[in-house]
């Protein structure tokens, strides 16, 4: 035991030879602080031996000679002693020290996610369909191309209102309006999603605080686009001079009418005809009606009420089995006979697929009955004649397969056989001929497989 000083730690360790166990010098200067030399190697190495008040002695090491100096070890031994006399145990703090700021680096790095890396998070957690991810990421994409590598946490509420403005006063109302519903939905995911730390996974955090869209609501500005109505005809028996339904269905009551064909003012192909018609008499949505396969149709020559196709990946997330009226099982008759692949509305220009957006088509249509016309204004005809033939909002929401927020209707599902009246009931509303159709006897199913399930 020694009063140690730089100089005679430097001669110990020059001088050392190799032994069979380790040594410790003692510093008679400062209680518990050591020099240890290595066995074989002579490594000098600085440690504390002391313990906290009724516990057992334990070593600490601080640090390497010659890399750390007489001075630094006892410094960080004086606050060591400290340590034990206020009973803290050295090592644990050391470890709980090096792990928090071991968090701290994972947080901070985590917290730069980007907008881009949240919105694929986003489309992951709600597990949205092809149709609806390319939706999200091409609206994103084209209003905020300045935010995509920026993190959520540094788009400001400032920002958000500045944009929506400026996208609003140029004139792109239900663009602004629906890529701002896209982005509070990815920040609200961002808001809600927790972070942890490392190992310990002790500190946990959410990326943001707050949404910064929620500023346009304080403002009295939208985020909701409001739901366009004009598109939506009244079905009401008596007002059909000059409604745009009455020439849609004089149009597909004449499959031979001459604005049809090449040379007429429309020119739709049969296959787009059809396709309008499914729409129109049963409510679904474009993209159902558009991936349509005949293996998902079932047609039952003998029960009327055995006639349906079945709808997978619904928006809701639920299959969907949509009955057959008799307009649909007509237009579903034309597309059989002329069958050339797997798609109820096959594509003539790309084998083996079917038909994309026919946008330019509808264009032509709404010229021609002189209403605005969507593929969703099929959707929305059918629901107000279903409103107009009395029936309950449950049962609108059946046909429609909208998802019930209401407990006990959740647990009330009609089969087939039980919707197939009310969309016939629709179906002869929208036709405006109850004896339109004869029930009993409805059109030849031209089956050219002569298969009753396609």
């Amino acid at each position: 035991m020694a009063v140690l000083t730089q100089q005679n730690v430097d001669d110990l360790v020059a001088q050392y030879t190799a032994s069979s166990k380790d040594q410790y010098i003692k510093d008679e200067a400062l209680r518990g602080l050591e020099l240890k030399l290595a066995k074989n190697t002579g490594t000098a190495t600085w440690t504390i031996y002391g313990r906290i008040r009724n516990s057992k002695n334990q070593r600490v090491t601080l640090g390497k000679h010659p890399q750390m100096q007489l001075q630094e070890a006892s410094r960080q031994a004086v606050d060591i002693l400290a340590q034990y006399d206020q009973g803290i145990d050295p090592v644990k703090a050391r470890k709980d020290r090096e792990q928090e700021q071991e968090d701290a680096a994972i947080i901070e790095q985590r917290k730069r996610i980007s907008l881009h890396e949240m919105l694929r998070t986003h489309i992951t957690l709600k597990r949205l369909k092809p149709s609806s991810t390319y939706d999200y990421e091409n609206t994103i994409r084209v209003c905020f191309p300045h935010w995509m590598d920026k993190a959520v946490q540094d788009i400001s509420e400032f920002e958000v209102q500045d944009t929506y403005e400026r996208l609003i006063q140029q004139g792109k109302v239900a663009q602004t309006e629906k890529a701002f519903r896209y982005l509070s939905a990815v920040m609200n995911t961002a808001k809600n999603r927790r972070i942890s730390g490392g190992k310990s996974n002790s500190a946990s955090y959410t990326l943001i605080d707050d949404n910064p869209v929620d500023v346009l609501k304080g403002l009295g500005l939208r985020t909701r686009a409001s739901r366009r109505r004009q598109d939506v005809l009244s079905t009401k028996v008596g007002r059909n001079v000059g409604t745009y339904l009455d020439t849609l269905v004089e149009l597909l009551e004449n499959q031979d009418h001459p604005e049809w064909g090449p040379s007429g003012r429309l020119a739709l192909t049969p296959v787009v005809r059809d396709y309008i018609q499914v729409l129109l008499f049963t409510g679904i949505r474009k993209a159902e009606a558009l991936t349509l396969r005949w293996e998902d149709v079932h047609i039952d020559h003998d029960d009327i009420n055995d006639n349906y196709f079945q709808i997978h990946d619904t928006k809701n997330g639920m299959d969907f089995l949509c009955p057959i009226s008799i307009p649909v099982l007509e237009a579903l008759g034309r597309r059989k006979a002329s069958r050339i692949n797997e798609w109820v509305f096959p594509s003539s220009k790309n084998r083996g697929l079917h038909i994309a957006n026919p946008r330019k088509q509808l264009i032509k249509l709404s010229e021609y009955v002189g209403t605005k016309i969507t593929n969703h204004t099929f959707r929305r005809t059918f629901a107000s004649a279903a409103h107009e033939c009395g029936l309950t909002l449950h049962s609108i929401k059946e046909m429609l397969n909208h998802k019930s927020s209401d407990v006990t209707a959740g647990y009330i599902i009609s089969s087939v056989s039980s919707l197939t009246p009310r969309f016939q009931q629709v179906a002869d509303m929208i036709m405006k001929h109850p004896l339109h159709h004869d029930m009993n006897n409805p059109q030849p199913f031209v089956d050219a497989d002569d298969d009753d399930d396609f």
